[in-house]
């Protein structure tokens, strides 16, 4: 048991860096050839937004400074940032998603449980499932977390490992999900017909 934690531990400890991977790699291709925009301009221009999301924990608390940013500096048009924003803040919870995926196979490794590859492509579409039902505060996704690991035969109380190092965890995962609903609605605006590709640079 000692090993098995010793040998998971780092890979809790890296989550943070490797769910701000998705925005500042992923996002920031889909910003350079669906928007023609600059990524480094891009997240410059929505460094407050992120902070607030970092310093809140929550996508919900983070929606009006979003929808701000999203008008001035980005130049979204106010209709799109204002259907996309919302929705995004309510289904996008992609932080949340690569965050239960590693704590539910991180805990599995401290008590011995080995998942298969079938049973890791289930935790995949369950915790992207799951993560769409997490409710937009801090701590949300613990109950849903707790649920997949009784799902996969894993006892529930583990999640107690994790508890002290959530906090800073899910400013970074909140980060994601937020920084990924302003990248979807720039691309939304861009895709949207008589917008002229990259106009807030």
């Amino acid at each position: 048991m000692t090993s098995a934690f010793a040998i998971a531990l780092p890979s809790t400890l890296w989550t943070a860096p490797s769910t701000r991977q998705p925005l500042f790699g992923t996002m920031s291709i889909w910003l350079r050839f669906l928007t023609c925009r600059s990524p480094r301009q891009f997240f410059r221009q929505i460094k407050d937004v992120l902070v607030t999301a970092f310093s809140t924990s929550s996508s919900s608390a983070t929606l009006p400074a979003a929808l701000a940013a999203a008008r001035d500096p980005l130049g979204i048009r106010p209709s799109t940032a204002g259907f996309v924003l919302p929705l995004g803040t309510t289904m996008n919870m992609s932080g949340t998603a690569l965050y239960e995926g590693c704590v539910v196979l991180f805990v599995a490794q401290v008590f011995g449980v080995h998942l298969d590859i079938a049973q890791q492509i289930t935790l995949v579409f369950l915790a992207v499932l799951s993560a769409v039902a997490v409710a937009a505060i801090p701590g949300g996704a613990l109950p849903l977390i707790a649920g997949l690991l009784g799902a996969f035969g894993i006892p529930p109380e583990g999640i107690g490992i994790i508890l002290g190092v959530d906090r800073i965890l899910d400013m970074t995962r909140t980060m994601v999900n937020v920084g990924s609903d302003l990248v979807t609605t720039a691309v939304v605006d861009a895709a949207s017909p008589g917008v002229p590709l990259g106009r807030a640079g």
